[in-house]
């Protein structure tokens, strides 16, 4: 026995360990650990003569421990060795050189470590020393609660157990580390609860997949951790509300675009998520461009707006914040400043959006509501705002930010497409209930093209320009033969052409001149393809012939060449592409009935053809292209029968050739280099009065022109102007209405301001007296919104209270009385507006829920409510319709219900309301061009 304790006496317990618990007490060895002398361990195998061993014993009382399984470890001369057993069991390390050893003694619960000790000891040369540890009262870190998971960057709660010797170790502390994934935590540590419970809050990282937090408790050799594990879910992003396009440069899309965030496969939405609009480098800029998504993970752009020049866009939204997050991408066509020129004609859209026509005007192709011919521009009037416009002989159309089509002008073949031959001298909607990405105009028909690129043309026929496989005269649209999927379409004097998405051509119509391309001189009512297998990017139609524009940069024409405007350096017609001469590559073309304009990437235009100015000095033919000399850089042409005009970066326009009005200089003579238009600033937003319109610039200042006896332009004068003149008083304006006689302003800070005729107090100033300049409305109110009556005003102030002023003959003001009021009155019935109009003589309003109420004369219906009977205070519209736009004409209402139908009411003796015969129309009923498109869509 002596010879066994020997050894024993040498063995000191490491500096770290504690008194062992009173469970592991009993195997302690050595040092009077016990009164009995414990069973001595087996004899270890015979000791080599230069080598000695170590056993180490291992507890067997565990169980409050929890310890499945320990681990023996040594270090010293024969490097590092590890054995693992089962309680109760003892490791032996054999055959080992003499000299110092550490040996470390772990238990083991899975695979967290819980109970740890450590010890040294000597190894003699052939003697097997027994090394007995003291383990130490460590902790055990257990994870609690479920799997973790959210969607990349989400926030989960990271939750670990800690107890001591089997109990919860309240009070400890726990540390945390980010170990795989990225992402934080919100602390680097975080005490236990009376339960042993300790949690933190933990931001997954931005890449999907595994991630991994570390828990650690303790310090040094008595450290414990434990890793816990997360699962990041990608971010999804879904469209919701796609964009809409056609759209303006610098003005806000018509429809913003609306996306939800989403987790893959989970119904989990993600707020707080911030999502970006870009497109790519060097095709423009994105403004507003940045939103965060609500609690339901919805994003709702507001003020999105692109900026560069014409053409499409790819938008790509993304979260910059998220890794791996699927983009989303919508395409938007962009149209800046445009022209576009007809026989005798022009039209252009300013930067502001408005629109403004000048020339020829005995068919109302101008817009403006009469057949007076214009020598300056002068707004398109009683439609919705544009952004594309396109002109005929004696036509013109327009295109809405939301694709709806609309036609003015001569409509004797139906070119106007609105279900009659009535010609118009203002916009009317295009029947058929179609959305169209482009529209296109030719002599006597029109063509739209859907987004999905199908074709669809009304008008003359005679020679199957209308590509429906008849020559049938349509008054509605009709679809191209065919089936044919195209981008672009071009209409000419009796026939139209269309490129597909790879460039091919396509023509058909009238081919006299052989301008339909495909080697012949018949006729076809169907698409035939333009011989030669080029492709294009673009293509113009003229009288009775068309160019191409290859992929190449250089033009082709085809058709008739009486005039050199085939380019070719000849007058021979042909029935198939022939190069333009002169070598030039162009970038954009414009067509005329016999001339063509091409646009160089430097900007320079040049022109060939039948001269009258296009080209020439002196107005010669010319059989090639030549530089028109003495004019700006342009970014776009348009060619008319007898002139040209051009578009600069600024949005400037100018024009050459013979008069006739269609320069827009006022002048009616011949002139050899571009000229700037008439018509001054530039504007966001017009409003047309009686005998006179006003236009907002951007920065908020009115101008105004036309008549003005009673001052309305508010210039200071009566004197007529036929160009915009400033309002006088410095004023900066947000919203800008015109009456019969009177205008009106609404400051960007909601005080009004009026100016013009004030017989009725429809100035709202307290007086009846006339003003040549703008008087604020007394009251002080600041309102939302105005509208202007024949001779009355109204506006909504705070919580949508309705007020009036003027006119109240026939109770227009709606305060239940029909005296003139001077300043504004309240409008009675309690109601809260959500929009007001005032025509003559009658108001009404959009409250609650959409519901419309009307007040003040009604003797053509125009209150709604079934009768014919006044009201000095709001009825409700009848048949219990719920609206979501309101307008407000002179003797009549139309309001817009769901998805756009339209319904009407009020004077009917131009069929404003409905096709029917009854002058007057006393409830609201469908409007007739509804009725037929959806008639035609039917058949």
């Amino acid at each position: 026995m002596a010879r066994l304790l020997a050894p024993f006496a040498r063995l000191a317990v490491g500096a770290r360990a504690l008194i062992a618990s009173n469970v592991l007490a009993g195997l302690l060895v050595g040092c009077g650990g016990s009164t009995t002398a414990p069973t001595p361990p087996p004899p270890p195998p015979p000791p080599s003569a230069t080598t000695g061993g170590i056993s180490v014993p291992l507890p067997t009382a565990s169980t409050a421990a929890g310890i499945d399984e320990w681990r023996a470890a040594i270090t010293g001369p024969s490097g590092p060795q590890s054995r693992t057993g089962a309680p109760g069991s003892t490791l032996i390390f054999s055959a080992l050189t003499p000299g110092q050893y550490g040996v470390t003694l772990e238990g083991l619960e899975g695979s967290v470590m819980t109970l740890r000790g450590e010890t040294s000891v000597t190894v003699q040369a052939g003697v097997t020393a027994q090394a007995t540890v003291t383990t130490t009262s460590l902790y055990l870190i257990a994870t609690d609660g479920p799997a973790l998971s959210d969607v990349v960057g989400g926030v989960v709660t990271a939750r670990v157990t800690v107890r001591r010797d089997g109990q919860a170790a309240p009070g400890a502390t726990v540390r945390w580390s980010v170990a795989s994934g990225g992402g934080s935590v919100a602390a680097g540590s975080s005490p236990t609860d009376a339960a042993g419970l300790a949690t933190i809050p933990w931001t997954l990282g931005g890449s999907a997949g595994a991630q991994s937090l570390t828990a650690i408790v303790g310090t040094g050799p008595a450290a414990v951790q434990v890793a816990i594990p997360a699962t990041a879910t990608p971010i999804v992003l879904v469209m919701k509300v796609p964009p809409s396009t056609p759209a303006r440069s610098g003005v806000p899309l018509a429809v913003q675009p609306q996306l939800q965030v989403q987790s893959a496969g989970t119904d989990l939405r993600r707020a707080g998520v911030r999502i970006t609009a870009a497109v790519p480098a060097g095709t423009g800029t994105v403004t507003g461009g940045s939103i965060t998504t609500d609690a339901n993970g919805l994003a709702t752009f507001t003020a999105l707006t692109l900026s560069g020049g014409a053409g499409a866009r790819q938008l790509t939204f993304d979260t910059p914040d998220y890794q791996g997050t699927t983009t989303v991408n919508a395409a938007v066509t962009l149209v800046d400043a445009s022209l576009a020129a007809g026989a005798r004609h022009v039209c252009g859209i300013a930067s502001g959006g408005a629109t403004w026509c000048w020339g020829d005007n005995d068919a109302g192709q101008l817009g403006d509501g009469t057949t007076v011919s214009r020598a300056a521009p002068v707004g398109v009037t009683g439609g919705p705002p544009f952004v594309a416009v396109t002109a005929g002989d004696a036509h013109s159309c327009g295109l809405t930010a939301a694709g709806a089509a609309h036609c003015w002008g001569e409509n004797f073949e139906g070119e106007l497409g609105d279900g009659t031959a009535t010609d118009r001298s203002r916009p009317v909607a295009v029947t058929g209930g179609h959305t169209f990405a482009a529209v296109t105009a030719g002599a006597r028909h029109s063509c739209g093209l859907t987004s999905a690129g199908a074709a669809w043309c009304w008008g003359w026929n005679n020679t199957g320009e209308l590509g429906d496989g008849s020559t049938a005269q349509r008054q509605a649209p009709v679809a191209v033969s065919g089936g044919r999927v195209f981008a672009s379409l071009a209409a000419g004097g009796g026939h139209t052409c269309g490129l597909t998405p790879t460039g091919a051509a396509y023509c058909w119509g009238w081919n006299i001149a052989g301008q339909l391309g495909n080697g012949t001189n018949a006729n076809s009512a169907v698409p035939v393809a333009v011989s030669g297998g080029r492709l294009y990017d673009a293509l113009v139609a003229g009288r009775s012939f068309t160019c191409g524009l290859t992929r190449a940069a250089v033009v082709y024409c085809w058709g008739d060449n009486g005039f050199g405007q085939l380019g070719d350096g000849t007058l021979s017609n042909r029935t198939s592409p022939v190069p333009v001469s002169g070598g030039f590559t162009f970038g954009l073309l414009a067509a005329a009935q016999s001339s063509v304009c091409g646009l160089t990437s430097t900007g320079a235009a040049h022109c060939w053809g039948r001269g009258l100015g296009l080209a020439m000095a002196d107005g010669a033919d010319t059989r090639e292209p030549v530089p028109i000399r003495g004019g700006p850089t342009f970014t776009t042409l348009v060619a008319a029968e007898a002139a040209a005009c051009g578009l600069t970066v600024a949005g400037a326009a100018y024009c050459w050739g013979r008069g006739d009005n269609i320069l827009g200089d006022g002048l009616t003579e011949y002139v050899g280099t571009p000229v700037a238009i008439q018509g001054g600033p530039t504007f966001v937003s017009l409003a047309g009065g009686e005998a006179h319109t006003c236009g907002r610039t951007a920065g908020g200042t009115a101008y105004c022109w036309g008549a003005n006896p009673d001052g309305r332009l508010g210039d200071g004068t009566s004197s007529v102007r036929s160009t915009p003149v400033a309002a006088t008083g410095g004023l900066l304006f947000g919203t800008l209405v015109t009456g019969g006689g009177h205008s009106c302003g609404l400051g960007f800070n909601g005080l009004a301001f009026c100016w013009g005729r004030n017989g009725a107090g429809e100035l709202g100033d307290g007086t009846t007296s006339n003003r040549t300049t703008p008087t604020a409305v007394v009251s002080g109110l600041t309102f939302s919104t105005l509208a202007a009556g024949d001779d009355h005003t109204c506006g909504l102030a705070s919580g949508g209270v309705g007020y009036c002023w003027g006119a109240n003959a026939s109770g227009q003001l709606g305060d239940g009385s029909i005296t003139n009021r001077t300043g504004p009155v309240v409008v009675g019935g309690s109601l809260a507006f959500t929009a007001i109009g005032a025509g003559t003589g009658f108001s009404c309003g959009l409250a609650a829920l959409g519901s419309a109420f009307c007040w003040g004369r009604n003797n053509w219906g125009q209150l709604g409510n079934g009768t014919t009977q006044d009201s000095p205070v709001p009825v409700a519209v009848g048949g219990g319709l719920h609206f979501t736009t309101l307008a407000v004409g002179g003797t009549h209402a139309c309001g817009l219900v769901g998805a756009g139908t339209a319904y009407c009411w009020g004077y009917n003796v131009d069929y404003q309301v409905t096709g029917a015969s009854d002058p007057g129309w006393s409830s609201p009923d469908f409007v007739d061009g509804w009725r037929l498109g959806n008639q035609a869509a039917a058949a």
